[in-house]
């Protein structure tokens, strides 16, 4: 899973062993566990989540844990924000190999609202742009927009498929699916027969 809370699990677990020696913090209203959970993931989620750039060297965050430095917090979004722009990278190569253009990719979802992974996008994006020599659009939901877009759309286009969408997605980035190529989708001919661009 890639998200925002692989992220939570990700801090919990550097925190975690960060403090497992501090039994002091320990009393009879709260275990390190509990500390963990009411005080820095609260704040985790709230504060360094929606603000944090892995380029900024100048970072400070909003609890004292000792030995806590910028690297660490980048090392709990390196993974998920790689596998991201490996994704993407992905998905834009691959149907230039099947002899379609992507024009545009959209990041939605609770995720796509990190600043980290946005800028992270945008310089994948731009090598990609260079190394395939087409034109690529990036674009983010309005912030705090869409973090339950993925699941409201999906309701939505349950309820009302006469008056789906005009394009069929292909593929959404920040979902991990491996697509079967040996088997045809059950697209309309319309759709199937439309001119490659």
């Amino acid at each position: 899973m890639i998200g925002a809370g692989d992220l939570n699990d990700k801090f919990r677990g550097l925190v975690k062993g960060m403090l497992r020696r501090e039994l002091y913090l320990e009393n009879d209203e709260g275990s390190i566990d509990t500390i963990i959970a009411a005080e820095v993931i609260f704040k985790f989620e709230n504060d360094i989540k929606r603000s944090f750039q892995h380029d900024d060297t100048e970072a400070t965050y909003p609890f004292r844990i000792r030995g806590l430095k910028e690297s660490h917090i980048w090392n709990v979004f390196r993974p998920s924000v790689k596998k991201m722009g490996t994704m993407m990278e992905d998905a834009v190569v691959n149907a230039k190999d099947a002899g379609y253009a992507v024009s545009k990719v959209v990041v939605v979802g609770g995720f796509g609202d990190s600043p980290c992974l946005q800028s992270y996008l945008l310089q994948q994006k731009d090598r990609i742009v260079r190394e395939l020599g087409q034109p690529l659009k990036l674009r983010f939901s309005p912030r705090n927009m869409s973090a339950t877009g993925v699941a409201t759309g999906a309701i939505l286009r349950a309820i009302n498929k006469a008056n789906g969408p005009s394009r069929i997605p292909c593929q959404s980035v920040g979902i991990l699916r491996h697509i079967l190529c040996d088997q045809p989708e059950d697209y309309p001919a319309e759709v199937l027969s439309q001119a490659r661009e």
